[in-house]
Protein backbone atom coordinates (compact mmCIF):
# COMPACT_ATOMS: atom_id res chain seq x y z
CA UNK A 1 0.00 0.00 0.00
CA UNK A 2 1.16 3.49 -0.87
CA UNK A 3 2.26 6.33 2.30
CA UNK A 4 -1.02 8.21 2.81
CA UNK A 5 0.49 11.41 1.46
CA UNK A 6 1.19 9.67 -2.07
CA UNK A 7 -2.40 8.41 -2.21
CA UNK A 8 -4.53 10.19 -4.37
CA UNK A 9 -8.68 10.75 -3.48
CA UNK A 10 -9.26 8.21 -6.87
CA UNK A 11 -6.75 5.51 -4.54
CA UNK A 12 -9.26 6.68 -1.75
CA UNK A 13 -12.55 6.20 -3.39
CA UNK A 14 -10.78 2.23 -4.78
CA UNK A 15 -10.98 1.14 -0.79
CA UNK A 16 -13.72 2.87 0.32
CA UNK A 17 -15.88 1.56 -2.44
CA UNK A 18 -14.79 -1.89 -1.08
CA UNK A 19 -15.70 -1.11 2.87
CA UNK A 20 -19.32 -3.35 3.70
CA UNK A 21 -22.11 -1.98 5.85
CA UNK A 22 -20.56 -4.38 8.67
CA UNK A 23 -17.40 -2.39 8.00
CA UNK A 24 -17.96 0.80 8.01
CA UNK A 25 -19.48 0.19 11.94
CA UNK A 26 -16.28 -0.76 12.57
CA UNK A 27 -14.36 1.37 10.97
CA UNK A 28 -16.97 4.32 13.12
CA UNK A 29 -15.87 2.67 16.02
CA UNK A 30 -11.97 3.04 15.58
CA UNK A 31 -12.96 6.37 14.66
CA UNK A 32 -14.09 7.49 17.73
CA UNK A 33 -11.69 5.25 19.67
CA UNK A 34 -9.44 7.78 17.69
CA UNK A 35 -7.43 5.09 16.16
CA UNK A 36 -5.69 5.72 13.28
CA UNK A 37 -6.46 4.23 9.90
CA UNK A 38 -4.02 2.75 8.22
CA UNK A 39 -3.90 4.54 4.30
CA UNK A 40 -5.98 7.63 5.55
CA UNK A 41 -4.62 10.76 6.99
CA UNK A 42 -6.98 12.15 9.91
CA UNK A 43 -10.19 13.28 8.81
CA UNK A 44 -10.05 11.42 5.60
CA UNK A 45 -11.72 8.45 6.73
CA UNK A 46 -14.45 10.20 8.00
CA UNK A 47 -14.94 11.70 4.98
CA UNK A 48 -14.87 8.77 2.95
CA UNK A 49 -16.90 6.73 5.50
CA UNK A 50 -19.85 8.97 5.10
CA UNK A 51 -20.01 9.07 1.62
CA UNK A 52 -19.74 5.28 1.39
CA UNK A 53 -22.56 4.78 4.28
CA UNK A 54 -24.62 6.96 1.38
CA UNK A 55 -23.50 4.99 -1.40
CA UNK A 56 -24.37 1.44 0.45
CA UNK A 57 -28.03 3.03 0.83
CA UNK A 58 -28.22 3.76 -2.90
CA UNK A 59 -27.80 7.75 -2.71
CA UNK A 60 -26.45 9.15 -5.75
CA UNK A 61 -22.56 10.51 -4.50
CA UNK A 62 -19.46 12.14 -5.86
CA UNK A 63 -16.41 11.31 -4.56
CA UNK A 64 -13.97 13.90 -3.67
CA UNK A 65 -11.66 14.67 -6.58
CA UNK A 66 -7.92 16.81 -6.59
CA UNK A 67 -7.40 19.61 -8.78
CA UNK A 68 -4.53 20.82 -10.10
CA UNK A 69 -3.85 24.56 -10.08
CA UNK A 70 0.38 24.47 -10.31
CA UNK A 71 1.08 27.70 -11.19
CA UNK A 72 -0.76 28.97 -7.67
CA UNK A 73 -1.80 26.81 -5.50
CA UNK A 74 -0.73 23.22 -6.27
CA UNK A 75 -3.38 20.83 -5.68
CA UNK A 76 -6.49 20.83 -4.09
CA UNK A 77 -9.77 19.14 -3.14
Amino acid sequence: MATTSSRTAKDLQRDAEKWSHQYLLSLWGRIKAGSAIPGFADSKAFEYLVIRAFQIERTDVRWPFQITYPQKFGTME
